[in-house]
């Protein structure tokens, strides 16, 4: 849903050719769902509770747009997208972060702010969703059978988690995600894996290796 309706905001931002939008979505305390939906739809930032927001960051951006916009003309001026996630920061709120890039545009471009709210959730699950939904549940009950026979479950746990890491479907004890896996006062998981994303989101973007040595340190 969400890369709904930024798809819809971008196309409406590109229609103007001189708009920026920036959009602000849920995901908590955790930046997951502001990274993978930044990469999906091309966003030109994106703000997360991980690396937070800081005053550096929205003047580099802001001087970013200064010179795309100029740089560009006519038909190739197209709408850009921001993301933050709802946690990013406390004072550079969604309606700030929009005033300054406006207060800064010297009329290169316009800016408007969107907050998503609860549409993100819910709709229509996708062919990807009821297909993992039908094996989550087949190997769910696979698990529960096991137990009634008998048959040695996941570390001899009575209650577990189950989901997914790369292509398999994995079992974990409650207790060892909540000691190991979970962060249970931030509600969400210790391992980010997907954070490397967000060099890749911005790199494709902006095309500019700079970026890792200047903002990134890359595991190998």
């Amino acid at each position: 849903m969400v890369v709904h309706y930024c798809d819809t905001i971008k196309q409406s931002a590109s229609a103007s050719r001189r708009r920026v939008f920036v959009v602000e979505v849920q995901g908590g305390r955790s930046g997951y769902l502001a990274v993978l939906s930044g990469l999906a739809v091309g966003a030109l930032s994106i703000y997360t509770p991980e690396e937070g927001i800081s005053l550096k960051r929205l003047v580099e951006d802001a001087e970013y747009l200064q010179t795309t916009f100029a740089r560009e003309q006519g038909e190739s001026r197209r709408g850009k997208l921001l993301i933050r996630n709802e946690m990013a920061s406390n004072t550079y709120t969604t309606e700030v972060i929009g005033k300054m890039f406006e207060e800064e545009s010297h009329g290169k471009f316009e800016t408007r702010t969107s907050v998503l709210g609860h549409v993100q959730q819910g709709g229509t699950p996708s062919p990807v969703d009821r297909v993992r939904a039908t094996r989550l549940a087949v190997r769910c009950m696979r698990w529960l059978e096991d137990g009634v026979h008998g048959q040695k479950k996941t570390n001899n746990a009575d209650a577990a988690v189950i989901g997914t890491k790369g292509s398999q479907i994995v079992f974990t004890p409650i207790l060892e995600a909540e000691e190991k896996e979970t962060d249970m006062k931030q509600r969400k998981s210790l391992n980010n894996w997907w954070q490397e994303l967000k060099f890749l989101s911005d790199l494709l973007v902006r095309g500019t290796p700079e970026l890792v040595a200047n903002n990134y340190e890359l595991s190998d």
